[in-house]
């Protein structure tokens, strides 16, 4: 990959490294980015910024809503030609996990 600024570089270079220079407070996991960080500590705070339109979820990240809207809503929310990619995605992406109350939780970072 090229970049115009060495700093950019120097950023996209801590992810290939085992340098984390930004641990959380409140658990044992550290992240090469404040921003990652920062979105990771929503998980402590329960400040779930991400209402779904269709039912009463919310999510910390909007990955996970857009996770959950695919998974839950399939039908109310896409194209039914959508719903094979989709599903292919998933299985690419990694599993959904889907507790004993039907709810379907992604694992935060």
């Amino acid at each position: 990959m090229s970049y115009i600024s060495s700093s950019s570089l120097t950023k996209h270079s801590l992810t290939h490294s085992t340098m984390r220079p930004y641990p959380c407070d409140l658990c044992d996991k550290s992240f090469t980015r404040e921003y990652n960080l920062q979105e990771h500590q929503w998980v402590h705070t329960g400040n779930k910024r991400y209402p779904c339109d269709v039912c009463e979820k919310s999510y910390t990240k909007k990955c996970n809503l857009t996770k959950h809207q695919e998974i839950r809503h399939m039908g109310e929310i896409l194209n039914p030609q959508d719903v094979c990619e989709i599903l292919f995605d998933t299985i690419k992406t990694g599993p959904i996990f889907v507790d004993l109350n039907g709810e379907d939780t992604i694992p935060e970072n």
